[in-house]
């Protein structure tokens, strides 16, 4: 019961030293030193409480680890041995523990680990490094107890084994070494991505690299203008929640970041509050940034015995500069990332908007195919077949669906050019004379120059001009052969000829699919593309000759009669119209080209287009012709029959005939039509057309200005996206306030018109107070405040005021013709108004600086730091204050 059995045998002593030796190899730093060696030996020996002070004979002893020990004493970094006068202090300074380890009885240990304990004794031995005594070993243990020899051996070996561990990680770097830390800094930041794992990156090499009880990085957030810790090590609470507002100028650490310096608090100065609860005795601080923009801080600080060298310094700095770049990398890779974002969901928007757009110009172009073939009925159907049978034969050959496009397209206006060649010869029953033949073969080019300034139809131009070119070169009007003729001519034209031989005509009669494949294996290679020829025998003759659709007639309840006859002229005109239209930027020219054109051409003595409003049931007078309503007016659906009808039920109404003689829209009508604007499902208004004739919209007029009724619909949305995109542009997306890029434009605008005429512009530049907190903790809350605080800017803002967000919780408000009393007031109403509003059982509050032209300066550049600089001042006072600028003298700091 005297020794400490089981530790007695050689063999387990010799356990205990190499797992020492284990545990000492693995340690980089002093306290993992000692905390290593004091947990090896405390299990060796069976005891709880242990501790080991630094400082050489005759000094002071530090307690440096412990185990064991009350939390009082070991808090206040002093142990048994501070007690005077202690056995073991004087051994030590009288040498007695030279030679062998010692058990000395203290009169001060039983109080310091308790009257329970019954430790009165200690087990102490030297830590030496050759000569040098470092400090001691102590060993807390019963009264009962000795050390037996192995002990001894044991714990004089840990002595020298602790010693020599201690001088290594204590010796200053080598410039090799510095540099190869500093190396292994740069490289493992190089492939860091994250915010987080840079920082911990870089505490991680500083604390491997230096002996130090505190190190910090400190992240710089703009949003908040604070420096955030992110990761560290020696922080009484833990790394989280440490916060440094950047604006402080009360805090050592703020100003060091604010001025770019790097900052060092040498032992037994006057250290920031923030280190002092920290511990350390001296510290020093490296700002990373890259040019001006500040990046963060990182922090290092020594404790008692530590010693914070200029290697350690210049390191702090070098890597400063490192974790600078990486986190400006990272910060661009996610703006990057951000932009990559924002451009994907423009590209799906403008892929959406294209396929409306795709949608609307095929609509447009059937229905534009549709009234050609009203000049000739024995043609009727020919162009519906001849697309979908055309379209069938490229998706055999495997075209893309942008090709597939372009060939439905042209296709459908593959004959416009016959729009300029006369009734007489388009309509003749017999054969062609040769001069009549010569006009005829012009309508390819004619259709060519007619469409080729409608941008979007491009490659289908290649189906209008080229489809009358034969394989062996001898066709109209270039006598293009072979793969001199574009691919979509080459399909189409075997489209085209197979369903001309395969319907009737008034000089023969139609062949059967067989008859008609025939024929064309006999023109393969001459007339026709042998590729294209072999995919229509590999379609089912249900793809050959697609079943002939009824055309629906635009009129509801109404008997359709013989279609009339439209002149080429109508349609040629409508043509032209419609470039105009589509390439026309300005939504009222291109909308007031259209009633124009439709009461020219066919005498109706009234003609609107009547948008729908966001307010339900009305409509805006956008375009009109001898209407009875002014232009802009706004008109309630229900009190027009047939305008309401369309807007109700998106179709297109026709009253041949009216009981009464007068509308809202038009003073004396007899027949009225109205068909909707509507693209993609959505109606987006109404074009109505009235005549004071009974049944004055034959179906071939219908059918035209079916036509004209497509094209406005894309006009319109067209406008209403461009529209969108350019409020979008210019709109802050949270508080719906302009945003930074449209305030700096407005008070360009505002600064030179006043400057111009001699009068005053004054900026209010705000912050909300509470906005750092709330966004911290919720950003719900912080979104709600920010709209708060803009609902109440946008009730103080006059028409012609402008006011818009900046970043984070800042805001600007430009006021023209306003000197700064005027801007004070306002300022000060806004102040109020927002002081009394409560928000979520909490008042918020701003800081407001007001700037004027010319009182305090000229240009928008100054004016803005001026306003900001009150501003600022206004947030040190602590908040909820307007503040006016103050104009320096020139040269004064």
């Amino acid at each position: 019961p005297d020794t400490l059995e089981p530790a007695s045998t050689a063999q387990v002593a010799l356990e205990a030293l190499l797992a020492l030796s284990l545990k000492l190899g693995r340690s980089p730093r002093p306290s993992q030193v000692l905390d290593g060696a004091l947990e090896v030996l405390c299990s060796h020996f069976s005891i709880s409480t242990g501790w080991i002070t630094l400082g050489a004979p005759g000094e002071a002893q530090r307690l440096a680890a412990y185990r064991g020990l009350p939390p009082a004493l070991s808090a206040n970094d002093c142990s048994a041995l501070r007690w005077t006068p202690c056995r073991c202090q004087q051994k030590l300074a009288q040498g007695a523990l030279q030679d062998a380890p010692a058990l000395i009885p203290c009169d001060r240990l039983e109080l310091a680990s308790g009257d329970t304990a019954d430790l009165r004794q200690h087990a102490t031995a030297l830590l030496r490094a050759g000569d040098d005594v470092l400090g001691m070993i102590h060993l807390a243990l019963p009264a009962t107890r000795q050390l037996t020899h192995e002990q001894s051996v044991v714990l004089q070996a840990a002595g020298h084994s602790i010693g020599l561990a201690l001088q290594r990680v204590q010796e200053p770097m080598s410039e090799i070494s510095e540099q190869g830390a500093m190396l292994a800094l740069t490289s493992a930041l190089l492939g860091l991505l994250d915010v987080d794992a840079i920082a911990a990156e870089t505490a991680h090499v500083i604390a491997e690299t230096f002996d130090l009880s505190l190190i910090g990085v400190f992240v710089f957030e703009p949003v908040s203008r604070e420096l955030v810790l992110r990761a560290g090590d020696g922080w009484p609470d833990g790394p989280s929640g440490v916060r440094v507002p950047l604006e402080s100028r009360a805090n050592a650490l703020a100003n060091a970041a604010r001025e770019r310096k790097a900052t060092l608090w040498p032992a037994n100065g006057t250290l920031p509050d923030i280190l002092q609860l920290a511990g350390v005795r001296a510290a020093a601080a490296a700002p990373m940034a890259v040019g001006d923009k500040l990046m963060g801080l990182l922090l290092v600080g020594a404790s008692e015995g530590q010693r914070l060298s200029p290697a350690a310094v210049q390191f702090l700095v070098q890597a400063a500069e490192q974790a600078a770049l990486a986190f400006d990398r990272t910060e661009l890779l996610s703006a990057t990332r951000r932009q990559v974002r924002d451009l994907a969901s423009l590209h799906e928007r403008a892929a959406e908007q294209t396929r409306q757009l795709s949608e609307t110009y095929g609509a447009t172009l059937a229905v534009l195919g549709d009234a050609l073939e009203l000049r000739d009925e024995d043609t009727m159907g020919h162009t519906e077949r001849v697309v979908s049978l055309a379209v069938s034969l490229g998706r055999q050959l495997g075209l893309p669906d942008e090709d597939l496009m372009h060939l439905e397209w042209g296709a459908y206006v593959h004959d416009l050019g016959k729009i300029g060649v006369p009734d007489a010869i388009l309509r003749k029953p017999g054969p062609l004379s040769p001069e009549e033949w010569s006009l005829m073969k012009r309508h390819p080019e004619q259709g060519y120059t007619l469409l080729q300034r409608l941008f979007f139809l491009s490659r289908s131009l290649d189906v209008v001009r080229f489809h009358h070119e034969r394989f062996d070169g001898k066709g109209y009007p270039l006598g293009l052969e072979a793969d001199q003729i574009p691919l979509l001519a080459r399909i189409f034209a075997v489209a085209d000829a197979y369903d001309a031989m395969t319907n009737d005509r008034p000089y023969r009669r139609a062949m059967t699919g067989d008859e008609a494949l025939t024929e064309m294996r006999r023109n393969r290679g001459t007339q026709f593309d042998p590729s294209v020829v072999d995919a229509l025998e590999h379609l089912t003759p249900e793809e050959r000759s697609p079943i002939r659709s009824v055309p629906q007639g635009v009129s509801d309840g109404v008997e359709a009669g013989a279609a009339p006859a439209v002149d080429g002229d109508t349609l040629l005109q409508f043509a032209r119209v419609a470039g105009t239209v589509l390439r026309s930027s300005d939504l009222a020219t291109a909308l007031d080209a259209v009633v124009a054109e439709i009461q020219r051409r066919f005498g109706y003595p009234s003609c609107a287009i009547l948008l729908t409003e966001p307010s339900a049931g009305q409509m805006q007078l956008a375009a009109q012709r001898g209407v009875a309503v002014q232009q802009g007016s706004l008109v309630a659906a229900d009190q027009g029959l047939v305008v309401g009808r369309v807007l109700e039920s998106a179709a297109p109404y026709y009253a041949p005939d009216l009981e009464r003689s007068a509308t809202p829209l038009h003073r004396h009508v007899r027949s009225e039509l109205a068909l909707p604007l509507s693209l993609d499902g959505t109606v987006l208004g109404v074009l109505d057309v009235g005549s004071p004739e009974p049944d004055a919209f034959p179906d071939g007029v219908r059918s035209v200005l079916e036509a004209f009724a497509m094209l406005v619909s894309f006009t319109v949305e067209r406008a209403r996206h461009e529209a969108d995109m350019q409020r979008l542009a210019l709109t802050d997306p949270v508080t719906g306030l302009s945003n930074q890029r449209a305030l700096l434009d407005a008070a360009e605008r505002e600064l030179a018109r006043a400057s111009r005429h001699g009068q005053s512009v004054s900026l209010l530049a705000l912050q909300l107070d509470q906005f750092s907190e709330l966004h911290r903790h919720s950003r719900e809350r912080s979104t709600e405040a920010l709209r708060t605080v803009a609902r109440l800017l946008h009730q103080a803002s006059r028409k012609e005021d402008v006011a818009g967000r900046r970043e984070g919780g800042e805001y600007l408000l430009v006021l023209p013709e306003t000197a700064k009393v005027g801007a004070l007031l306002v300022a000060e109403r806004v102040r109020a108004d927002l002081a009394r509003l409560p928000h979520q059982g909490r008042p918020l509050s701003v800081s407001i600086g007001v700037a004027s032209l010319p009182d305090d300066g000229t240009d928008l550049e100054t004016l803005l730091e001026a306003a900001d600089q009150a501003m600022y001042r206004a947030v040190h006072r602590g908040g909820n204050e307007v503040v006016a600028a103050i104009r320096r003298a020139p040269g004064s700091n």
